[in-house]
């Protein structure tokens, strides 16, 4: 504090160039998900519109909750609060709708397709994770007994974190729309609801 809710992107890449560029870069993935969303149904709607409202909560928790209070956003073009980027957003968007859309397709059950969906979604922000932390595109505390043990400087907490997160969030997503050929719009706002409050606490 104090903070600046936008700040111009030449601005911002007068200090992290790299940082403007994911910014735009993850903002292009979650709409070409949209698209793909859009064309799919509602199915997939609820899909990229939780991925986003789940992965705020989790992002909210995590803020909040002392014990795992351990990381700091740099300061983007838009911040929706002093320690949330717009951006991350769409990096929830991004690596949560592929993963689970990709696991939609798995034929081996509903813990089968998780555990999949999990590893896939890590396999998409790893790249995230050893970039980012590289080009200080947010920080973790260094003295953080639970993001003490590292790979390549990234925490294995981290790496757990996606996993078990995206897992979840599939894993609840199966449970809830469970032989449903159709979801309403009652459904859809319910499920949304249910991803969004018990994704974090099931991780």
């Amino acid at each position: 504090l104090p903070w600046s809710p936008v700040t111009p992107p030449e601005v911002v890449a007068e200090k992290m160039p790299s940082f403007v560029i994911a910014e735009i870069l993850f903002a292009v993935v979650s709409l070409v998900c949209f698209v793909h969303s859009y064309k799919k149904g509602r199915t997939y709607i609820l899909v990229w519109w939780a991925s986003i409202l789940a992965g705020v909560a989790n992002d909210a928790i995590f803020m909040f909750l002392p014990g795992v209070d351990n990381f700091f956003h740099a300061q983007g073009t838009v911040m929706l609060t002093p320690r949330l980027p717009l951006y991350i957003l769409f990096v929830y968007n991004s690596f949560m709708y592929v993963s689970v859309v990709a696991g939609f397709q798995l034929q081996i059950g509903i813990l089968g397709s998780s555990a999949v969906v999990g590893l896939l979604a890590e396999l998409f922000y790893c790249v995230y994770d050893l970039i980012g932390v590289k080009l200080l595109w947010w920080t973790w505390h260094d003295t953080d007994p639970a993001i003490f043990e590292r790979i390549q400087d990234v925490p294995i907490g981290s790496s757990m974190w996606v996993i078990t997160f995206a897992s979840s969030f599939f894993f609840l997503l199966n449970i809830l729309s469970f032989k449903i050929r159709r979801i309403g719009w009652i459904q859809f706002f319910f499920i949304t609801i249910v991803l969004c409050l018990f994704t974090t606490p099931l991780m």
